[in-house]
C-alpha cells in the first residue's frame, strides 16, 4: 500500500491523470483511491497487468488531497501501482 498526501489549500480546481500498473509484471493487481478532505471522490476498478484508468476530479475548495494505492484483495505480490501524468489545474 502507498499513501501520498498534500495540503493544497483550496487553490486548485481540478486533478486529471491516469492510474495503472506496469506491463513488466502482469500478475499484480491494485485499486487506486483519491480522497479530498478525507472523503473518497474516486475509486478505480480492480486493475491488473498493463490496465490504465483515467480520472478527472473536481477540487474546488479542497484543502487536502490524498492518493492511495491499495491491494485488490489477493495479496501484495507484484502490486506496483503508478499514478501517471497527474496534473493539478487552476
Amino acid at each position: 500500500p502507498a499513501v501520498h498526501r498534500w495540503e493544497i489549500g483550496g487553490k486548485w480546481k481540478k486533478l486529471e491523470g491516469e492510474a495503472g500498473l506496469s506491463s513488466v509484471n502482469p500478475a499484480g493487481t491494485c485499486v487506486f483511491v483519491i480522497l479530498a478532505d478525507g472523503q473518497q471522490v474516486w475509486r478505480s476498478k480492480k486493475l491488473s497487468g498493463a490496465q490504465i484508468q483515467p480520472f478527472s476530479i473536481d477540487l474546488t475548495d479542497v484543502k487536502t488531497l490524498e492518493l492511495r494505492v491499495e491491494d485488490a484483495g489477493d495479496g501484495p505480490n507484484s502490486d506496483w501501482g503508478f499514478w501517471l501524468n497527474p496534473m493539478l489545474k487552476r
